[in-house]
């Protein structure tokens, strides 16, 4: 019988703040963790943005991986409106994972590259089983995709899809520390859209359009937009990568099993947040 102190189910940014922070506590040491989370193919480098003040702990926290923020906002007139004392704070996905990988490596930790479909509980603990194994761990921290429940009439199921160019206009970007949030002068498709952009040089920003409804946006009505709200933006542009994800916006209940130590991370504990781009 395998036993762990901590086991995370999935490694995605929830799992991977609560790594940072339990590190930071220093409750981590002496532990011995498995992660589990399978492998993801191809680009997987997603946009997470969050608000903050200088004296935010979150701030202190990933210091060294926040490539950029913003402390003014660009409104679709064109006025610029200061935020100060916050700003708008940007993360890369891959920078994350890294600096988690980095803090990894000094602990008495195993990663598994597998998906879990289910948490168990017997007389000996709570368990997950791997290869016909039983695995047995002290704490969980589950942040896999949830399933909603939708059979009550008045829940609400949506998905904010998003579909972005990082573009270099021919021309220099100006307003460097400001960023475009909702701009919704864009065709709308029968749902909810609105492009934001976050300047990243004066060669490099991301032009991002995104959509609020009960169907995903398809990548030709998203380019159709980009392409039309680029060129009015800037004339002449090339497109230096593609960024695309989803995130389910629903007051559906979540089915899973209320299992003792088990703590449910991210999406899978209701803490999606619209504005951030990551649960």
């Amino acid at each position: 019988m395998t036993q762990y102190d901590y086991i995370f189910c999935g490694m995605g940014a929830s799992a991977s703040l609560l790594i940072i922070s339990l590190q930071k506590e220093g409750l981590l040491n002496n532990k011995t963790i498995l992660i589990i989370d399978k492998e993801k193919n191809g680009n997987t480098d997603k946009t997470f943005c969050f608000w903050s003040t200088n004296n935010d702990t979150i701030n202190s926290d990933l210091k060294q991986i926040i490539s950029h923020s913003w402390k003014r906002i660009e409104l679709p007139d064109a006025s610029i409106l200061d935020l100060q004392p916050y700003t708008y704070n940007h993360v890369c996905s891959t920078d994350l994972g890294n600096n988690v990988k980095e803090i990894i490596k000094t602990l008495n930790c195993h990663k598994i590259s597998a998906n879990i479909d289910k948490i168990y509980t017997d007389n000996h603990g709570t368990y997950i089983e791997l290869n016909n194994d039983k695995i047995y761990g002290n704490l969980f921290f589950d942040s896999r995709t949830p399933i909603y429940n939708n059979k009550l009439a008045t829940s609400t199921h949506l998905f904010q899809s998003f579909f972005g160019w990082v573009v270099e206009p021919e021309n220099e970007i100006n307003n460097l520390d400001s960023f475009c949030f909702m701009d919704f002068n864009i065709e709308q498709n029968g749902f909810t859209q609105f492009v934001y952009t976050l300047p990243f040089s004066k060669k490099s920003i991301l032009v991002e359009v995104t959509r609020f409804g009960s169907s995903l946006i398809e990548k030709k009505d998203a380019e159709s937009n980009l392409q039309k709200y680029c060129s009015s933006k800037f004339g002449k542009f090339s497109i230096q990568k593609t960024e695309e994800g989803c995130m389910p916006m629903s007051t559906a209940l979540i089915e899973q099993d209320q299992l003792p130590k088990v703590t449910y991370l991210g999406s899978k504990n209701y803490k999606v947040k619209s504005s951030t781009g990551y649960a």
